[in-house]
Order: structure tokens, then C-alpha cells, then sequence
């Protein structure tokens, strides 16, 4: 507020009225004095205006409130000229610092005296005297309608102007540059529909220039005015003539002038420089040429086969763009084409039809001549084929002929023809007229024309050379002279299926002249290949068909050797027709590449053999090719076949015949050095025709020869069924592939299935050996005999390499087809046998035979074995092979093997230990009863011929004597009682012996044998790691092999702790460990004592290990967390193996050192007392040991607690949950001082350990020492004297620290977890440390601090060591003077109350104010505590400094450390930063940051004004020593036209943010 008490700036007197000015408000035509304000509190106020610099000063009639807003205005006239606003400030005096500040302006949201916010473009304009200079918008535009050639055009001018245009502002509208028109001076200006505008009373055309293109429009008269934004749009049209010839558009200008300069562009509504003029750059609309997007579809014409759907051309638009292009003529071109021919066979007469479509109209005026060019591989022009001269060029009706004079059906022009240019030139002047239309004015034109087609090398090639045909035309304009040509455009032929009429034929042009119903071989039937009816491209003009074979194949029926009756099959089609024309044409076919067959010479060889199933042959062969024959050659292997003199070989006609060969008796599978993976498998083999040119394929280019390669169709993958009349019928239902089907290919003998197996691979068992065998090709009789040249030997099988065996020579009998009776011969030594066919056999059937042999003992591999043909070329041996997995019928099992080599033929197993055999015992505890167990597994059955011994040997550091389980019943067990039997035992060796004798011991059909025996020895007391184990077996023969898995893998014939299923040295030690191994629940009634400890999981694998001793789990609490008080310790552990008596168990706590002492009276070094408690899994405790005391040894030098267990102690041992616990208590001393250490984490480092110290033996076992585990639950334990059941851990659920607090205050410092760690003690710290301010005003003498605290520990005497005192700092720079009894009752009504028990806890309610240091000391009274967690609320005034401080203790609000400098200090107890903390070198805490809030909040204060009060009081200013800034919240001024002229409303704002008080100094 501005209030009347504040200080005068010339005397020490309180009755000031500030004043307030707005300067800088320049540029009005207002003079000085003559500006009235209106609006409270300034409306009858004095006020004082000056024009020149634009200042306003006012005086207020009476105080004003801080935080409110009071509004004014006043009206001056702007200028005429544009300007940016100028600088406006506002300034208060008297107020101390002197603040002034510029004025801001609220952009977006207007003050409610603006007549309207739509007068305003940008936020800039509501500045005061911010006027706006005129210009042009830049989205002005000039636009055409047409840029059709000799078109009128219509020019419509648009603009968009940022100012209205007042009747006092002369203003001219200049369009230039538009030239070429043939638009005369001031046409339009005489006309009435020469010109019009948007303001008939304004606009007005003044005169037209047609060599510049200028336009000039005035505006006089009425005023034009835009809408409230001042904007404002002009707009009128007027009418030109285009040219004929093409152009750019040229640049086109638009200039404005009035009194004043237009500078200013508000594009989009946004305010951007310009100037007074747009040009095509500029302004909305360009110079040069458009986009040249006519429209062009994917096909200009219909692609339906029948002509009723027909469409001539499509409607062509202009250039999208070309309105944007003011004077813009286009440039004509051909834009769609069409052409066909009516025929593609050499030497024919055929008539080719043209279409084109134009982009523009074709007017007579222009003279339009056409010209067809590419007619340079004719043979000639017309129907007579002229070289050059005239021909009729003839024209149809047709759509988009809009410019015709009459109908023009088969209206015959003469062209000129010229083969050598390849050109046809004719004028279609006379077929046209001069009518324009605006629309669809673009003119289509239908033509035919005959020629000859070409058919010699010299006209030219066949295909794309062909489609060559082009076009162009002209205009040469009537009027002004100069040749416009049309670029020469590929003329597009027709890809669809059809030809074109004859030139005779065509009736009408809308029909194109196609002849839909025509066809190239429409006596082809179902049974031939439509080749060559009409196809996509015929009609393509000058195209002409090629002449080659479009089907050419040639088959074999049979790949075998010597086979006499091998069928070749041919199929032939050509392209185009063989027969005699004008006697140029009488071909000659010659088949090539039949070398190596054995047919002789034969000049009439019968091209109409055939198979009663193969495929019916050609029936008019006979008469094509001289009565069916041609004539053979044996040495060229050619076949030659002549065309009848007035027969013809129909195109695309298949022509189909065979004649037989006999095969070659060697083999030949790379024919013509060709291998089938070969890309040109099939070269070598070729069908050739005379005289006529030919060519390799129906796209390619031509070749040098007419020889043309038979198509390869023999890459199918399946077989196939071959027609043949070989020897045997059987043989022809095998597979034959189809590069098999390839004349002269002759297959090779070879080996299908040559598989010998056998049933049995164990030593000297009965083996039958099964044979399979399968060839490829027969063998037959007819082959020619090795000695003599005659076809009668039959073949034979021999079997060789089945050496391994005890059967003697021809001992062997052989069973199953063909060889069942045949004869045979058996050789042992080198093991052969040999078999002769008794009679032939079939290519691709299986024949099985078997025969039966003795296995030797010794084990092998199988040996190499294999079968051999003799007879056929070339001769055929090959390596006997197995089938893995699958086995012959004639095996007795597929079981009996164990991977797929056994069943190769005399494969013998030798015998070995699985390394799956195992030993085992029961477990690792020391002085234990130890079951070992020993199963082994054989890969061979031990026969009872065959003596076999088992050794066990290693298994040291028992304590089991000599042969001492031979005598006992239980001491020894076997799975096979009849066979195994213990022979001897050593203990110092650790070796046992077992033999197998009597019945033999077989296993299943793989031959697997399995044996298991145990025996029992005594562990140790020590631990000791597994010794290394052995196995070891012996027989006739050396056991050598070993099947892991199931895999036959090498192996020797004893086993190691390294290659059997056992193992030496130490298990992984996994004993069962939870996550917690006690209860977790904070009742009693759910505790359990441990968790059952396991034996590591794999110890059976380790026999002899004995597991060393550990303290498993641990677990310990205490009953008081607080500094000096006296502590019982309760400690539990569980070991991982039982405590027994003869190991005399001696327990060691550490860690003590930082105790103030031991027991209750806190001894230094001696001996204290020790309580023990029943509990869980105490299963060698002799009895009842609750409440036990026994004496430990303590020494805090060394921080230990020793005492010995063994009188606690038994002997007893149990197998299962052997591990024992103990619980025991003792009591210490709280630290306090420095001198026993720090508080928190040096506190939780107790540890424990126990040793063994065996009784039989010697020696000390000593565990590791751990860690203890302190209880993390939120309980204590109980105090020594109450301890009462091991249950319950000794646990006090019911106790807390703070009862007494209630919801009013926090509860800190109830039990936490981690208060029942032992030797953890509390940290004491202000754990509640608040501090505020109720007032940041300047002046203000009732600031109320108010202090919130609540200490982790009581603050009390104790033992008079303890009577800390409170000191607050950092309040500097209050007026408040020095107070040694400051009230820290003080209150506002409002404010919370503070705690009721101040004035007994601080003397009184009063502390020791001291305002040069800024202090405020409290004193804890003697006899009365500070009660832990308990907050304390107080709060005393202080008198604020006259200054602002905003960053009290050199901290801005953004400081991380905003609090520091404001703190609290407790002596003379140590003190700590936070609970969790290390500690620091002094006692002082900062107060807490409670400041970051960021909404306004409601401050309590008695200050002078109560409406104050209520403003915004942020949560930083809370912070005691801040003092709040004076600052103008709002010193706003804006304007309500920024028009030129205008009379405006200035509008003003003004707010503060502190009050303005008559107590300041």
C-alpha cells in the first residue's frame, strides 16, 4: 500500500502522499494539458500531461492496499505517420529503495476499456502508440483463365491491403508488365464487361498500355474500411487476348502509393516487412512457366477386346497451376498415340492405322501438318510397295474433334512417302475450323496408310526394330508470323491381343479397325498347342513374327546299355508358316547329335514306330515328310526329313514322330561332354530348317546360322515311366529321371543297396550275417560276353572281407532267393563268398540272403567288406555299407545293438566298466557309521567260461579293521548272491576284493550286465577329504571299452575317481542355509529355533569325505539401546554337525572392546557370569540346561568372552538332524564416551567361534570366527533378570521408549529394527529441528518466531554428567534489543499452540535473548527431562529491519544450503548430524529446510494493517532474516487503435507487493 504515514522525502515526518508518472508516451497530435484521466483513485485527482515527452504525472486522493489493482485510462490522437511503440515507464517517489520501472503491456488479454481486443494483429500492437504502417499483403494474387493459343483471357487482381483507405488518402493501383497479349490500348476501358470491381464507388480503370501491359486503377471518393483488424480487400478484372505462339509468363508488377509510404506486410496475420509494391516474387502469383501436369491416365485409350467399350483419347486440362502464371501461352504437343497394323507376316500387304490427340486446339489458322517418320525397313510405301512418291492417306471421325468442318470418314489425303527418310508427310489444313471452345478443346485425328512388310536381311530385323514409329506436326501462325514444331514422339502400338483391319476393310473410326474375330491357327484343335493365335504385340506396327521352332523336343525311352529298342520321340512346331512362296521357301529339317548308337545306315528310316502307350505321333507325318521316312547316318548320328513340294508345315501346328535306336553297351552320362548340372546340358543335340532365316527364340536377336538346340525338358526331379520294348517288361517300371530321357545318355552300373549287417557284436556269440542288395540297371542276357562278341554271358555277386570269424571254408550256407540254390564258395581267411545269379535280375528290386558265422572272443572294429559285379562295363566294386537304426527282418532283435556300428558285419564288443558305475556313502559325519555302496555296470555279458574279479581300492582313514565284514551277516550284500562273494579286506590300503564265479551273469538283449555289492566302515573323528577311489576288473581278456550315455566311447578296464561316477576330495558344501534361519514374526507365539541343517547334497559322491565343523547360523540381541544404561546380551548359534562330549566344545565371543565393561558392575578383565537355555535341536544335551550359569572369562583389552560347553555334552549320535544350538546370556555396560568408541555401525561387530579337540586322536579343530547376526526386528530383549523361557529368545514385545506420546506429537522413537542389535546405541541429534517467521515485511515489530524441536535421547541429569543447554543462531540484523528473560510463550490467536510444558522445562518459560549475535540460549531445568521424540513448540517476536533482505546469510532460494546460518546447538552431551550419519566435530545442527513449498500461504502477524494481511506469503519467506523487496506487481499500460489518426484510449494498471506503512522510519 501507499499510505499517508510513509516517511516525506524532506522531512522526518510520517504524512507523505506518493505520487506516480507514466512517461515516454510519444507520437499523438494531443497538446499539453488537454488529456483527462478517468478511473478511481485518479479520476478528480490534479494531473499534469506534456505532448513532447509524452508524460502523464497523477496524485493519488487517498492510501492504497498492497497486492490490489487499480485501473485508469485517458485518449490522445495518433499520427498520420507509422511507428514502433516507444518506450513507457512508471516510477513511484518517496518510497525507499526508489523504484521505477517500464511500463509491460498484457499481450493476448485486453483491458475491459478497450472498445474491442479485434483491433489488434500481433501482441506488439497493444503497446501504447505502436501505429501501424500500410503496405500490401503478400497473399495478394493476379490470375488467368485460359493459356489455351488465341484464347481471351480474363485477368483477376486481388489485394489485400493492413489499413483502411480514408477518403483524405488519394491512392492509385498500378498492374504492368504484362505484355504479349494482342489486346489493343484501352479496350477495355469502353466496354462494360471490359473491367469490374469490389467497389464500384472507389475503383475505377484509368488507362491500358498493351506495349508495357499496364493497368492503372485509382480509388477516389467513398472511404474503403476493412474489418475491426484494419485489414482490407480490393479487387476488379479485366479481359486480354493470348497469342498464338507459346510463352512465359512474364513479370507482372502491383504497385500502391497515397500520401504516405507503404511499408509494412501483415502475411498470415502476422506482422513482416514489405514494401510498397509485389511483384511475381513477391506477391501471389510467378513469372516463367507452370508445372506441365495435364492430365495423362495410364492408357489414353479403351483396353477392352471388343469395340463396343471403345473410348477415343481423354479429356486433356491445362497446366493446374496456370491461373498462378498471368500471360502464360502453352507450347503445343502430341500427348496421346495410337497405332496398329493389320498384319505381322513377312511379304504381306498391311495397313497401318495412326490416332493421335493434341494438347491444344487445332485451328486452321495455325496450318497443322503431320509427318509419320521410322518407315525405313519396309519394303515399300502403298499397296505396291513404292520406294517414294504419294500414297492415299485416308481419315475417320473419331471424339475430340471439335475443330472438324464436316465429316471426314475415309476422306483420302495424298502423303508424300520416302523409304530412304522413312517418312509420310500430309497438310490437314482443310480439314479444320477456327471455332473456339474453352473446354475439351483439344482435337484427336484418325489415319490409315498401306505398306509391304519387310522379309529380307536388307529391309531389316524382326521385333523392336520394328517399333520405331514416330510423329510430329506444326502450326505457323496466320497473324504474326513463325513456325511452332511439335517434338517427334514414339507413336505407342497396341499390346493388346488383336490385328487391325485390311485397309479395304475399314468402315469406321470408332471401331479403330480392329478385327477382333481374327486368328492365326484356328484349325488347331484340343490336341495341339495354340501357338499362334493372336498375342499382345501383333498389332504393334511393322511388327513381323520371327521364324523359328517354338517346340522342339526330343526324348529317349530307355538309358540302359545294349538295349535294342530304344525309342526316339520328336515334337516340332514352327512360328510361322514353311511352305513355298513366290518359290523362295522349301525348308529342309535335319535332327543332329545322335553319335554312339549301334543302328547302321538307313536311307528310309520309319518315322512312325511308337509304343502301345506312349503318345500318338502326327498323323499327317506321312504326308508332310515323303510318306513318313527320312534317312538315317550311324557315323554323324543325323536324322534328315525334307518338306513335300506344295505341302505345308502349318505355324504353331505340333508336329509329332519317333523312330528306334539301339544302344551302346558302354556308358555315357556326360553326352556330348555334357554333366545335367550343366546350364546347356542339352547342346549337342540340334534341329535345323533351309533356306529360310531362323532365329534362336521368339525375343531374342537373330543368329549367324539357322541351327537351332532342342529345348532342355529333362530338369523334372521325380522318376518317371519310360515307353520302351527292351528285353524285359519288369525293368521299364523302374525309376528313370528325366535327364535320363536325353538321346544318347546311357546309364551306369551301380551299387543301389549293398548292405551287409549282422545280429550279435558280443565275443564268440552266433552271428548271423543278413545281405541286401539292389543295382541300378538289369543285367541281362543280351550283354555282350567279356571273350566273345555275343550277347549271352549272365553276371555274378562277390562278398569280401568278413574277416574275425571261427568258421571254416565252405562251412557257410546261404538262404533266401536268387541265390538260395545257386552255387557258392566260403573262404575263412580271407572271408569270401562268392554267388552266381541263377537267373536275371531286375533293375531296382531288393534281393535278401543270409548266413550264419562264429564270432571270435577278442573284441575288433568291424572290418571292411565289400561287394563286386563282374561282366558289365565299366566293372563295378563297392564298399559294403550298414543301415543305422534301421535293421534287416532277418535280424532276431534290433536290441541287441547299442549304436549303429555294431551292426556292421564282425564288430565285437570289448568288454568294459560303464563310467556310470558308482560307490557311494551314506554320509560325512565325523565318528559316524559309513554304508558303501559300489554298482557297477558291463558292456558284455560275463559268461561262465570267462573267470572275473572286481578289486575296490583307496578308501584310507577309516577307522574299520582287517576282514572284518567277512564274518558279519549285515556286513556285506550283492544283487547277485550266487556269483559275487567278498574275498578280502585291508584297512590301511582301503582295498576290498570281490569275484564273480559259478552261474553265468547275462544282462539284457544290448548285452548290458549290471552288479551292485555294499559293505560298511567307521568315519573319523577329523575331517578329511574324499582319498582317491579305484575300481578294477579282469578276465580272460582285457576289459577296454566303455558306452557313456549310451555311446560307445574308449575307456580302460578300471575306474578312478577322475573316470567313474564318484569323486575324491570335497563336495560343494550347499547345507540347507534359509533366508533367515529364525522366526521373523514380532509374537513370540510363531518363533522356531534354527532351521534342520542337510549334509552337503553330493557328500554320497565322496566316499571317505568327513565334513569339517562351522557355526551355521547365529543370531544375537540385546535389552537396551541407550547410552550408560546396563545391557544383556542374549547370543544363539547352531553348528553344521553334532557337539559331542569327546570333542570338549570351547565357545569364543569377540568384538567386546567398545563396552564400557563387563557384567553389571562393567569389570575390565576377569571372570563373569554365563546363562544357558533349553531349546531346539539340542540333541546331545545331557539334560535340562535352563537357566545353567557357568563362569566365562571376559577381557575388554581384547574384547573376548571365552567359556567350555563339554559338561553340557553327550555322546549320542543320530543319523538324521545331528547339528545342535545353543543359547546363552550375559550382560555388559552401554559406552558413553568418546573414549569407547562411536555410535551406530562400530557397534554391530560381535563375532564367535568354537573348537574341537579330539579325544582318540589328537589334534585341534578350530572353526572360522563369524559374524554374529543382530536381530534387525522392531523388539529388545529382555533384561537378564527377566529372562525366563529360550522359547522366546528372551524376547520383550511389550516395551517401547515414548508411551507417553500421544497423537499430538510424533512418535520417533518407539522400537525400530535395528534396536536389538547388539552393542548399537542410539545417536543423539535433533531429530524434529523447525524454525519460521510470521511476517518478511519491512517495519513489521510483531514477527513471530516460532520453534518446533524433538531430541533423539532424553535430555536429563544423569549421575550429573548430563544438563545440556539449548542454544537457537543466526537471527541477525533485528531491532529487537538484548532480553535475558525473552517470553518464548508469545503466540497469534491463530497460529498452533505451542507444547504446555515449556515453562517447566525452560525456567519458567523464559530463555536469553542477545540481539548483536543473534542467540536465543534455553536451559534444560535441573530435575526435569527432555523427553526423547518428544517435539517441543515455542515461540517469541522479534522487530523486522527497516531493509529488505532476500538473501539472508548470503542464500538465494535456489541455494541447496537455503537453511545454513540458522542453527541449534545441545551441550555438553555429544551430538550427531542425522541417524544414520558418522559423527561431527561439533554439536551444532542446521534447522530443517521446511521452505520449498511453492503456494501462497496465510502468514499470523499483528501488523499495522490488517488487509495486508491476506496477500501472498510464499513458503521461503518463512525463513527467519528474510525481508520481502518493494516491486511493482503490475505497471501495465496499453493502447485501444494503432491505426494511423485514430483517437486513442491509453489504459493503465497498477499493482504492489508490499504495504506501505506509517511505521517505517
Amino acid at each position: 500500500p501507499l499510505l499517508a504515514t510513509c516517511k516525506h522525502p524532506m522531512a522526518n515526518v510520517y504524512n507523505f502522499t506518493p505520487s506516480v508518472s507514466i512517461s515516454g508516451l510519444t507520437g499523438t497530435t494531443s497538446d499539453d494539458d488537454t488529456v483527462i484521466v478517468e478511473g478511481a483513485p485518479f479520476a478528480l485527482a490534479a494531473s499534469s500531461w506534456t505532448k513532447s515527452s509524452g508524460t502523464l504525472v497523477l496524485t493519488f486522493l487517498h492510501e492504497t492496499i498492497a497486492g490490489q489493482q487499480y485501473d485508469f485510462s485517458f485518449v490522445v490522437t495518433n499520427q498520420a505517420e507509422g511507428q514502433l511503440a516507444p518506450d513507457v515507464s512508471m516510477a513511484v517517489d518517496t518510497i525507499q529503495p526508489y523504484k521505477a520501472e517500464q511500463a509491460s503491456y498484457l499481450g493476448g488479454v485486453y483491458l475491459h476499456s478497450h472498445h474491442t481486443s479485434d483491433a489488434f494483429m500481433i501482441e506488439e500492437e497493444v503497446q501504447p502508440l505502436f501505429i501501424r504502417s500500410a503496405g500490401f499483403y503478400s497473399q495478394s494474387t493476379v490470375r488467368q483463365n485460359t493459356s489455351h493459343p488465341c484464347a481471351d483471357n480474363l485477368i483477376t487482381v486481388v489485394l489485400v491491403v493492413n489499413v483502411p483507405l480514408y477518403a483524405r488518402c488519394r491512392t492509385n493501383i498500378t498492374v504492368s508488365g504484362l505484355t504479349g497479349t494482342a489486346t489493343p490500348d484501352n479496350y477495355f476501358l469502353h466496354d462494360v464487361s471490359a473491367f469490374a470491381s469490389s467497389h464500384l464507388a472507389s475503383l475505377s480503370p484509368k488507362s491500358w498500355d498493351r506495349g508495357t501491359g499496364t493497368l492503372i486503377v485509382s480509388a477516389e471518393g467513398a472511404d474503403i474500411d476493412g474489418g475491426l483488424d484494419g485489414v482490407t480487400q480490393i479487387s476488379f478484372q479485366y479481359r486480354v487476348e493470348n497469342r498464338a505462339e507459346a510463352q512465359a509468363a512474364p513479370l507482372l508488377t502491383v504497385h500502391g502509393s497515397f500520401d504516405k509510404t507503404w511499408t509494412m506486410d501483415g502475411l498470415g496475420g502476422l506482422m513482416l516487412p514489405a514494401a510498397s509494391e509485389l511483384t511475381s516474387s513477391t506477391g501471389n502469383w510467378s513469372a516463367g512457366t507452370p508445372v506441365q501436369d495435364q492430365y495423362v491416365a495410364t492408357t489414353a485409350w479403351g483396353d477392352s477386346q471388343t469395340t463396343a467399350s471403345f473410348q477415343t483419347g481423354q479429356d486433356i486440362h491445362e497446366p493446374t497451376s496456370q491461373a498462378h502464371f498471368p500471360g502464360y501461352v502453352q507450347a503445343p504437343n502430341i500427348q496421346y498415340t495410337l497405332a496398329g497394323q493389320s498384319s505381322p507376316w513377312p511379304c504381306d500387304v498391311n495397313t497401318v492405322t495412326v490416332i493421335f490427340q493434341s494438347n491444344v486446339p487445332l485451328l486452321a489458322r495455325c496450318k497443322p501438318t503431320l509427318t509419320v517418320s521410322g518407315l525405313q525397313e519396309v519394303q515399300g510405301g502403298g499397296p505396291a510397295g513404292v520406294a517414294a512418291g504419294e500414297i492415299d492417306v485416308n481419315f475417320w471421325n473419331g471424339a475430340f474433334q471439335s475443330h472438324i468442318t464436316a465429316s471426314i470418314n475415309n476422306v483420302m489425303k495424298r502423303g508424300v512417302f520416302d523409304k530412304s527418310a522413312g517418312t509420310l508427310t500430309v497438310n490437314v489444313t482443310e480439314l479444320l475450323n477456327n471455332v473456339y471452345q474453352l473446354g475439351g478443346a483439344q482435337d484427336t485425328l484418325m489415319f490409315t496408310f498401306q505398306v509391304v512388310n519387310r522379309y529380307k536381311n536388307s529391309d531389316g530385323d524382326y521385333l523392336s526394330s520394328g517399333n520405331t514409329l514416330k510423329m510430329q506436326y506444326s502450326f505457323e501462325s496466320a497473324s504474326i508470323g513463325g513456325l511452332q514444331q511439335t517434338a517427334s514422339v514414339d507413336v505407342s502400338g497396341s499390346s493388346r491381343a488383336f490385328l487391325f483391319e485390311t485397309h479395304e476393310s475399314v468402315t469406321s473410326a470408332n471401331s479403330y479397325t480392329i478385327d477382333v474375330d481374327r486368328g492365326f491357327a484356328s484349325e488347331d484343335t484340343s490336341t495341339y498347342l495354340n501357338l499362334v493365335h493372336v498375342k499382345p504385340g501383333d498389332a504393334v506396327p511393322l511388327f513381323i513374327r520371327p521364324a523359328y521352332f517354338m517346340v522342339k523336343n526330343i526324348t529317349q525311352s530307355s538309358p540302359f546299355p545294349c538295349d535294342a529298342n530304344n525309342l526316339i520321340t520328336v515334337s516340332l512346331a514352327s512360328s510361322v508358316p514353311l511352305k513355298t512362296e513366290y518359290g523362295l521357301c522349301n525348308p529342309t529339317i535335319t535332327i543332329s547329335g545322335l553319335m554312339g548308337y549301334v543302328t547302321t545306315d538307313k536311307p528310309l528310316m520309319n518315322v512312325f514306330e511308337k509304343h502301345a502307350e506312349a503318345p500318338a505321333y502326327s498323323s499327317d507325318v506321312d504326308t508332310i515328310f515323303h510318306g513318313g521316312y527320312g534317312g538315317w547316318s550311324q557315323e554323324p548320328g543325323e536324322l534328315v526329313l525334307n518338306v513335300s513340294q506344295g505341302q505345308v508345315m502349318k505355324a504353331g501346328r505340333v508336329y509329332r514322330f519317333a523312330f528306334r535306336l539301339h544302344n551302346p553297351t558302354g556308358s555315357d552320362t556326360t553326352p556330348h561332354s555334357k554333366a545335367i548340372t550343366d546350364t546347356d546340358y542339352v547342346s549337342g543335340l540340334t534341329v535345323t530348317a533351309n533356306p529360310i532365316m531362323w532365329y534362336g527364340s521368339a525375343d531374342s536377336a537373330s543368329v549367324a546360322g539357322p541351327e537351332q538346340i532342342f529345348d532342355d525338358i529333362y530338369s523334372g526331379s521325380a522318376p518317371m515311366r519310360a515307353y520302351s520294348t527292351a528285353t524285359l517288361d519288369d525293368y521299364a517300371a523302374y525309376q528313370i529321371y528325366w535327364h535320363e530321357l536325353r538321346p544318347v545318355y546311357i546309364r551306369e552300373i551301380d551299387f543301389l543297396l549293398s548292405m551287409v549287417n549282422q545280429s550279435k557284436p558280443f565275443p564268440c556269440a552266433l552271428n548271423r550275417i543278413n545281405v541286401a542288395l539292389m543295382l541300378n540297371v538289369p543285367l541281362l542276357a543280351t550283354c555282350k560276353h567279356p571273350m566273345a562278341n555275343v550277347y549271352n554271358f549272365t553276371p555274378s555277386v562277390s562278398i569280401s572281407g568278413l574277416t574275425g570269424t571261427t568258421s571254416d571254408d565252405d562251412t557257410v550256407i546261404v538262404e533266401g532267393a536268387p541265390f538260395a540254390l545257386a552255387a557258392s564258395s566260403w573262404t575263412k581267411s580271407s572271408g569270401t563268398l562268392v554267388l552266381t545269379f541263377l537267373h536275371e535280375t531286375i533293375a531296382g528290386q531288393q534281393y535278401d540272403f543270409s548266413f550264419v558265422v562264429t564270432n571270435q572272443a577278442e573284441g575288433q572294429l568291424a572290418p571292411d567288406v565289400s561287394m563286386a559285379v563282374d561282366t558289365i562295363q565299366p566293372y563295378k566294386a563297392e564298399q559294403a555299407s550298414y543301415l543305422g537304426g534301421v535293421y534287416l527282418h532277418s535280424h532276431h532283435t534290433s536290441d541287441a545293438f547299442m549304436i549303429e556300428e555294431e551292426v556292421q558285419p564282425l564288430f565285437i564288443r570289448s568288454a568294459g566298466f560303464y563310467s556310470q558305475s558308482t560307490v557311494r556313502q551314506n554320509t560325512s559325519h565325523p565318528c559316524a557309521d559309513n554304508l558303501i555302496t559300489v554298482v557297477l555296470v558291463v558292456n558284455v555279458p560275463l559268461y561262465a567260461r570267462c573267470r572275473t574279479n572286481i578289486t575296490v581300492s583307496g578308501l584310507t582313514g577309516t577307522a574299520t579293521p582287517d576282514n572284518y565284514f567277512l564274518h558279519d551277516v549285515s556286513a556285506f550284500a550283492s544283487s547277485h548272491l550266487a556269483s559275487l562273494s567278498p574275498k578280502s579286506w585291508d584297512r590301511g590300503t582301503g582295498t576290498l576284493i570281490v569275484s564273480a564265479e559259478g552261474a553265468d551273469i547275462d544282462g539284457g538283449l544290448d548285452g548290458v550286465t549290471q552288479i551292485s555289492f555294499q559293505y560298511r566302515v567307521e568315519n573319523r573323528a577329523e575331517a578329511q577329504a574324499a582319498p582317491l577311489l579305484t575300481v578294477h576288473g579282469s578276465f580272460d581278456k582285457t576289459w577296454t571299452m566303455d558306452g557313456l550315455g549310451g555311446l560307445m566311447l574308449p575307456a580302460a578296464s578300471e575306474l578312478t575317481s577322475s573316470t567313474g561316477n564318484w569323486s575324491a576330495g570335497t563336495p560343494v558344501q550347499d547345507q540347507y542355509v534359509a533366508t533367515t534361519a529364525w522366526g521373523d514374526s514380532q509374537t513370540t507365539a510363531s518363533f522356531q529355533t534354527g532351521q534342520d541343517i542337510h549334509e552337503p547334497t553330493s557328500q554320497a559322491h565322496f566316499p571317505g569325505y568327513v565334513q569339517a565343523p562351522n557355526i551355521q547360523y547365529t543370531l544375537a540381541g540385546q535389552s537396551s539401546p541407550w547410552p550408560c544404561d546396563v545391557n544383556t546380551v542374549t547370543v544363539i548359534f547352531q553348528s553344521n554337525v553334532p557337539l559331542l562330549a569327546r570333542c570338549k566344545p570351547t565357545l569364543t565371543v569377540s568384538g567386546l572392546q567398545e563396552v564400557q565393561g563387563g557384567g553389571p558392575a562393567g569389570v575390565a578383565a576377569g571372570e563373569i557370569d554365563v546363562n544357558f537355555w533349553n531349546g531346539a535341536f539340542q540333541s546331545h544335551i545331557t539334560a535340562s540346561i535352563n537357566n545353567v550359569m557357568k563362569r566365562g572369562v571376559f577381557d575388554k583389552s581384547a574384547g573376548t568372552l571365552t567359556v567350555n560347553v563339554t559338561e553340557l555334552l553327550n555322546n549320542v549320535y543320530q543319523l538324521g538332524g545331528a547339528q545342535d544350538t545353543l543359547m546363552f546370556t550375559f550382560q555388559v555396560v552401554n559406552r558413553y564416551k568418546n573414549s569407547d568408541g562411536d555410535y551406530l555401525s562400530s557397534g554391530n561387530t560381535l563375532k564367535m567361534q568354537y573348537s574341537f579337540e579330539s579325544a582318540s586322536i589328537g589334534g585341534l579343530q578350530q572353526t572360522a570366527s563369524v559374524d554374529v547376526s543382530g536381530s534387525s526386528r522392531a523388539f529388545l530383549f529382555e533384561t537378564h533378570e527377566s529372562v525366563t523361557s529360550a522359547n522366546s529368545y528372551t524376547i520383550d514385545v511389550d516395551r517401547g521408549f515414548a508411551s507417553e506420546d500421544t497423537s499430538t506429537y510424533l512418535n520417533l522413537v518407539h522400537v525400530k529394527p535395528g534396536d536389538a542389535v547388539p552393542l548399537f546405541i542410539r545417536p543423539a541429534y535433533f531429530m524434529v529441528k523447525n524454525i519460521t517467521q510470521s511476517s518478511p515485511f519491512p517495519c513489521d515489530a510483531n514477527n513471530l518466531i516460532t520453534v518446533s524441536l524433538a531430541s533423539s535421547v532424553p535430555l536429563k541429569t544423569e549421575y550429573g554428567l548430563c544438563n545440556p543447554t539449548i542454544t537457537i543462531s543466526g537471527l541477525m540484523g533485528y531491532v529487537t534489543t538484548d532480553k535475558p528473560l525473552m517470553n518464548v510463550f508469545e503466540k497469534h490467536a491463530e497460529a498452533p499452540a505451542y507444547s504446555s510444558d515449556v515453562d517447566t522445562i525452560f525456567h519458567g518459560g523464559y530463555g536469553g535473548w542477545s540481539q548483536e549475535p543473534g542467540e536465543l540460549v534455553l536451559n534444560v531445568s535441573q530435575g526435569q527431562v527432555m523427553k526423547a521424540g518428544r517435539v517441543y513448540r515455542f515461540a517469541f517476536r522479534l522487530h523486522n529491519p527497516t531493509g529488505s533482505d532476500t538473501t539472508p546469510h548470503s542464500k538465494a532460494i535456489t541455494d541447496t544450503d537455503y537453511v545454513s546460518g540458522l542453527t541449534v546447538t545441545a551441550n555438553p552431551i555429544m551430538w550427531y548430524g542425522s541417524a544414520d550419519s558418522a559423527s561431527v566435530a561439533g554439536p551444532e545442527q542446521i534447522f530443517d529446510d521446511i521452505y520449498s513449498g511453492s503456494a501462497p500461504m496465510r502468514a499470523y502477524s499483528t501488523a499495522t494493517l490488517d488487509d495486508y494481511a491476506a496477500y501472498q506469503i510464499y513458503w521461503h519467506e518463512l525463513r527467519p532474516v528474510y525481508i520481502r523487496e518493494i516491486d511493482f506487481l503490475l505497471s501495465m499500460v496499453n493502447q485501444s487503435k494503432p491505426f494511423p489518426c485514430a483517437l486513442n484510449r491509453i489504459n493503465v494498471a497498477l499493482m504492489l507487493n508490499v504495504p506501505l506503512l506509517a511505521t517505517c522510519k
